[in-house]
């Protein structure tokens, strides 16, 4: 229990001491007006019934605010976690989002690598193609030089 508690039963255990100590002198009848007219009723008892009924709407009170602050605690902590379920659910469609990205991404790299290898495969091709044409070329030019050589060797050594 708090000390706010403690020092209200404290009080409310002196007031009723005070009462049971002074029974005689709360319980004498006193004229009292009650502005539309005038009763013969003890005074203190008057007093203390008033008391008594103020601490019962007090606790009543205190009851109230209670059950209302548990309530609206437990509506918070309902909605926290409703709200924490969505951020989780956000977050995992980000993350399922980010990796469909990525996986096109790597899809259309894989796509423009093979593209790129497919072009170098195909100029290497040519260029094979184009150093074999320049080689047979070469090759026939050599062997047309070397025919004339040897044509005007023999055609030398004939005459000579």
């Amino acid at each position: 229990m708090k000390l706010l508690g403690i020092v209200i039963l404290l009080m409310l255990a002196l007031v009723g001491m005070f009462a049971l100590l002074n029974w005689q002198a709360l319980s004498v009848p006193v004229a009292l007006s009650l502005l539309v007219g005038v009763v013969d009723m003890p005074l203190g008892l008057m007093l203390l019934a008033a008391l008594v009924l103020l601490v019962a709407l007090l606790g009543l009170y205190v009851l109230l605010l209670r059950t209302a602050m548990f309530t609206e605690s437990r509506r918070m902590a309902n909605e926290l976690a409703t709200q924490r379920e969505l951020a989780d659910k956000a977050e995992a469609s980000r993350f399922t989002e980010l990796g469909a990205h990525l996986d096109r991404e790597v899809a259309g790299l894989r796509e423009l690598i093979s593209q790129g290898q497919a072009q170098s495969d195909s100029q290497a091709a040519r260029h094979d193609y184009a150093l074999q044409q320049a080689m047979t070329e070469s090759t026939n030019s050599l062997a047309a030089c070397i025919g004339q050589v040897d044509d005007k060797l023999d055609q030398a050594l004939s005459h000579g």
